[in-house]
């Protein structure tokens, strides 16, 4: 007679591509995704994922944290910087605080990758020093800041390219141009754009397509001078002239450039811009020439671009 036969389960199967699915999930959550695995997660408080999204959730909570710090550092270095100069000038405060942070950073980023590693390992062991924290359930709350994050992220990226596609570099000749300094490229032009949104938008609404959104240089400096009725220069200074990567642009190198009957408003950021006020003004003639009278932080020109700037181009 022939053998019975045995239905067979597909447990074997199932139970892998479970585990499977879990370490993949377990090292997606360190890149900021548990928002979008919550639900899921919910349904295996048990499995290898939970635990790592625990781990996750403090993880980005110290990230958070972090981040809170050195805006709070920066916004105290501002007001030391608007209200006691000299203070100010007694210590490299600015660098101090890109160094501490920087190690921060790279220390966080050392724990992080450890994460990682355990996850693709498929290890529950703890992330030292991170277990206690992970423990806790306040640390979800960086679930919050994570979507909350991915949010902004969205809303700036579109921003940044609507900024960017309403002033582009080589719009020439252009009615209204901002200049940004890069630092040999060090920070991004989208960046920029972003910052300079709602600029660029009044901008645009003024003059239409005669926009642009250019790096600075002595060559675009003196060239936007002879072309834009509005002129943001978004540069260092000191109390000599723009300080630009190639030496100082002067109120005599503006000068040369000729007459600029069209230039009706011209926005000095540079620090101690002031000091030359006058010469500015004579320079830049028959504009109206915003200067800084002592060190400028960078948050109150932001402010400018973003309060300020679009009733500005929109009285002109």
């Amino acid at each position: 007679m022939p053998e019975p036969r045995v239905e067979t389960t597909p447990e074997a199967p199932t139970t892998t591509t479970l585990r499977t699915t879990d370490r993949i999930v377990a090292v997606l959550l360190y890149f900021g995704l548990s928002p979008f695995f919550t639900p899921w997660l919910r349904k295996r408080r048990d499995s290898l994922a939970a635990h790592h999204a625990r781990q996750s959730d403090a993880l980005f909570l110290l990230f958070y944290l972090i981040v809170f710090l050195f805006a709070a550092t920066v916004a105290v270095l501002s007001v030391v910087m608007l209200r006691y100069r000299a203070v100010y000038a007694a210590g490299h405060y600015e660098a101090w605080t890109l160094s501490l942070f920087r190690k921060l950073l790279i220390a966080w980023t050392v724990f992080w990758g450890y994460g990682i590693g355990l996850a693709l390992f498929g290890s529950r062991a703890e992330i030292p020093w991170i277990g206690r924290l992970s423990r806790w359930r306040g640390a979800r709350i960086a679930r919050v800041a994570l979507a909350f994050t991915f949010l902004l992220a969205a809303v700036g990226g579109a921003l940044a390219a609507r900024a960017s596609a309403l002033a582009p570099e080589k719009a020439t000749p252009a009615k209204a141009c901002l200049l940004y300094e890069d630092v040999n490229g060090r920070y991004p032009r989208w960046l920029f754009a972003l910052g300079y949104y709602p600029a660029i938008e009044a901008a645009h609404r003024r003059w239409g397509d005669s926009v642009s959104l250019r790096r600075l240089t002595r060559e675009n400096l003196l060239s936007a001078v002879g072309e834009a009725e509005f002129l943001f220069i978004g540069s260092h200074g000191m109390p000599e002239g723009i300080l630009l990567q190639s030496g100082f642009v002067k109120p005599d190198d503006v000068r040369a450039t000729g007459a600029h009957a069209q230039l009706r408003y011209v926005y000095l950021a540079g620090c101690d811009s002031g000091a030359l006020k006058k010469d500015w003004e004579e320079a830049f003639s028959p504009a109206q020439v915003v200067t800084q009278a002592g060190l400028t932080p960078l948050l109150q020109h932001i402010g400018w671009l973003w309060c300020e700037a679009p009733k500005e181009i929109a009285g002109l």
